[in-house]
């Protein structure tokens, strides 16, 4: 049956989701499960090899393969009998052994792998030393996630010890595959899922917005923004002790702490977060290796007055809700609540998974350790009791997008701080902890402030040119009412630019823009770019003396609105008044392509 499919199924929901977000990535990202063990003791490799080879025959997962041809994707299961392919290499004469290693695991997760043609996973057994090995494992996230790697790894370590002691394997108790998608296809039809459903859409009918914590990024982008390390010997005992006299879990305190975190870094009054869940049920599935992994939405508010306490107590029932309905699939939550599309997160995401596992190898002792695998929307924390008295490792991973490796290292040491002082003192109000220490506020007052770095050239309107020209058909943005590609959305502009500088506005000038989100808003801001101008963002919902205000204090040479935002332009503002939607307005402007470098946005700031 060697080469053979077994059955061939439709993705699960948590496979669709990590496929639909790959496919729309351009270039391609990683999409995998990245995990070393680093073993201490002798090994033996031909054993470990025939343990491994034990777990891979044992779990169908690793025998899944994908295939679209035209349709929607499937999954094929292929019948056992595929031989494992692990890697030895020998490092002992390289003069730095670890570091050669390390070395090579950052290359292998370089080249995404294509779920139709390239090697979904890999193991690699290195050799460092007689008494030390790191043993390395890369998962694509449609064979697993997270729980099922660190499975598999503990079963890889179960057989390898029964084989030394010449004891026969136990059998592992994995659920098949097939069994575990007819679950899955059932709760979909409950009334659970309903319920689930209601729960979660009561929960956010405000439809929030995520606060986006100010980033900083380097010219040459760094491939994985991480910061890693541990709380002082105070720091964890300071958690433990706030756990038990707060009488909530240590995961709590530390989502606490994230949101006052975000909202002290951003001024909100609350934290919209991602938390991380495993979508098993029942102890079967609990047993087996596949990919179940879902991530839901936690909303927490954080002000300056509020305790860690307090805010610990108000985490543990968003905690304890979010599981009561954690089968609900984030990505479908996530497109129901009107969130931008190609994303998976809701925020930023905070993970306080189990102590990770002691692995035992004969009389070797291994360490399990996480690498970068998948793409991070925002920025990531994970806080997790190593093995034995190892302490408390804390993880930040930021998106390259957003963030630079100076920033991940500054966050990190930015929220370590805050987490031991507040667990400290868990009863005083989070606003009488400082975020920034004297390097971090040193770093951002006077070093992503300087204004003499080097920037790009090259402008929005001149890149949204470039994309008009490579793919003009392609969608550019899109609302509940139309869409526009680079095309249009560049030749929409380019029309609003001549009508404006036909109007007077110039160089230098500044043009209000009081309009909702949508398509039209892009077009309007985009077309002020091409006109040379600054535009000042007024917000139609504010009071309207500070709306006038605003503009008076601006003096625009126009103002760009809508018949919905109309009514809350003044009387007698400066400059004229284009109404961008307004019956027989159409698009009367002809075509141009002017914009200059120097265009940008005016901010107005307030103090209360």
């Amino acid at each position: 049956m060697e080469g053979q499919a077994q059955f061939t199924a439709p993705l699960t929901a948590c496979q669709e989701g990590t496929w639909l977000a790959q496919r729309a990535e351009n270039p391609p990202r990683q999409y995998d499960i990245r995990q070393y063990a680093d073993v201490l003791g002798p090994l033996d490799a031909d054993v470990f090899r025939r343990a491994l080879r034990q777990a891979v025959a044992e779990t169908e997962a690793l025998r899944l393969r994908f295939t679209q041809d035209g349709g929607a994707p499937a999954q094929v299961i292929r019948a056992a009998g595929e031989k494992i392919a692990l890697r030895h290499v020998d490092l002992t004469d390289e003069g730095e052994p670890w570091e050669a290693a390390q070395a090579l695991m950052r290359a292998d997760g370089r080249h995404p792998a294509d779920p139709t043609e390239g090697d979904l996973y890999a193991h690699v057994l290195f050799k460092l030393a007689p008494d030390r090995y790191v043993w390395y494992q890369r998962h694509h996230q449609l064979l697993v996630d997270h729980f099922g790697s660190t499975l598999l790894a503990r079963r890889v370590a179960a057989l390898y010890s029964a084989t030394l002691r010449g004891e026969p394997y136990c059998p592992p108790g994995h659920a098949p595959l097939r069994e575990l998608g007819e679950q899955e296809a059932a709760y979909r039809e409950s009334p659970q899922h309903e319920a689930d459903r209601r729960y979660w859409h009561e929960h956010f009918a405000d439809r929030p917005e995520p606060a986006t914590v100010p980033g900083h990024r380097s010219v040459l982008r760094d491939a994985h923004p991480r910061a890693s390390g541990r709380l002082s010997a105070a720091g964890r005992e300071a958690l433990r002790t706030a756990a038990g006299r707060t009488g909530v879990s240590r995961g709590a305190l530390v989502v606490a702490a994230v949101a006052t975190f975000v909202c002290r870094t951003t001024g909100a009054d609350e934290a919209l977060l991602s938390f991380p869940v495993d979508g098993r049920t029942g102890p079967a599935a609990r047993r087996t290796p596949c990919a179940t992994a879902n991530v839901l939405p936690l909303r927490l508010p954080a002000r300056p007055g509020d305790s860690l306490a307090g805010l610990a107590s108000a985490a543990q029932r968003e905690i304890d809700g979010l599981l009561e309905h954690r089968r609900y699939r984030g990505e479908r939550l996530h497109a129901e609540l009107g969130r931008p599309g190609g994303r998976r997160d809701f925020g930023p995401s905070v993970a306080v998974p189990a102590s990770g596992p002691d692995l035992r190898f004969g009389v070797a002792r291994g360490t399990l350790h996480d690498l970068p695998g998948g793409p991070v929307e925002a920025f990531s924390v994970v806080v997790r009791e190593l093995p034995g008295d190892a302490g408390t490792s804390v993880v930040l991973e930021a998106d390259p997008a957003l963030y630079d490796q100076e920033w991940a290292g500054a966050g990190h040491r930015a929220f370590v701080r805050l987490l031991e002082q507040a667990a400290a003192e868990p009863e005083l109000p989070v606003g009488r902890f400082g975020v920034l220490g004297a390097p971090e506020h040193g770093l951002v007052v006077e070093g992503w402030n300087a204004t003499g770095a080097e920037r790009p050239g090259t402008s929005v309107p001149e890149l949204v040119a470039r994309q008009a020209a490579r793919l003009p058909g392609s969608v550019a943005v899109s609302d509940d009412e139309r869409s526009l590609t680079y095309a249009e959305l560049d030749a929409d502009a380019g029309r609003l630019a001549t009508y404006l500088i036909s109007q007077g506005v110039t160089r230098g000038s500044r043009v209000a823009v009081l309009m909702e989100r949508s398509a039209g808003l892009l077009v309007a801001l985009l077309g002020v770019w091409k006109a040379g101008a600054a535009y000042v963002p007024v917000d139609a919902a504010y009071p309207a003396e500070r709306v006038a205000v605003m503009l008076a204090d601006s003096a625009p040479a126009a103002v760009l609105c809508t018949g919905s935002t109309r009514a809350a332009v003044p009387p007698g503002v400066p400059g004229d008044v284009v109404v961008l939607d307004a019956p027989g307005h159409g698009r009367p402007w002809p075509q141009a392509r002017r914009w200059t470098r120097r265009s940008g946005w005016a901010l107005r700031t307030w103090r209360t």
